[in-house]
């Protein structure tokens, strides 16, 4: 069942469950979170948590991948396609998640650094793959599809480490500034490799 169709309760108590677990994560690390501290701090038995989630991993799954993809929505347009645009929101929503993670959540921002690498990574390879899918007026920008999934693997593996490089390396751009500086030097390294200039 699609959770748009859920009773509204049962989305206010997931809700309530997940801003719990946001809050924990920001005070400990994750390995030290259990099911009793995000019941206690949402309210709620460990049968009710049960009946939303298998366990704490299960939970963490759903709030990151929530997290982002509502960062990515408030950058993109709901009708935005492959584009320049686009790929700079895509940077900036990355460039705010790294800085306030790893300002906010130090010991989990490190902790869980290669889970929340392959979480990002396959989120942006969707995102990517969609936004082709709708570039001008036919699948995949002009690409078959296989061609096109390959191009959003590229750029999703690019774009997440051109942004935890930057936060990494003191964030002396700011996100805008690292956009249009990372999508110019694409643009000309494959318009090199190419053999022709290319533009995004």
């Amino acid at each position: 069942m699609e959770e748009s169709k859920l009773d509204p309760r049962v989305l206010r108590t997931r809700q309530l469950i997940m801003d719990a677990f946001r809050a924990l994560v920001m005070q400990k690390d994750i390995k030290d979170i259990t099911v009793g501290d995000i019941t206690g701090r949402a309210k709620i038995n460990r049968a009710t948590f049960y009946a939303h989630f298998a366990d704490k991993y299960a939970l963490l799954d759903s709030t990151f991948e929530g997290m982002f993809r509502e960062g990515i929505m408030q950058k993109l347009q709901c009708h935005a396609e492959f584009s320049r645009q686009s790929l700079t929101g895509i940077i900036e929503t990355l460039c705010e998640f790294h800085r306030e993670f790893s300002t906010q959540c130090q010991k989990n921002y490190d902790s869980m650094g290669p889970y929340m690498e392959v979480k990002i990574k396959q989120m942006l390879q969707e995102v990517l793959f969609h936004l082709m899918d709708k570039r001008d007026g036919g699948p995949h920008a002009g690409f078959d599809a296989e061609t096109a999934r390959t191009g959003a693997t590229m750029l999703a593996w690019s774009l997440f480490g051109i942004t935890h490089a930057w936060n990494a390396g003191g964030r002396k751009l700011s996100p805008e500034e690292l956009a249009a500086h990372a999508l110019t030097s694409l643009a000309q390294s494959i318009g090199k490799l190419a053999g022709a200039a290319v533009t995004v």
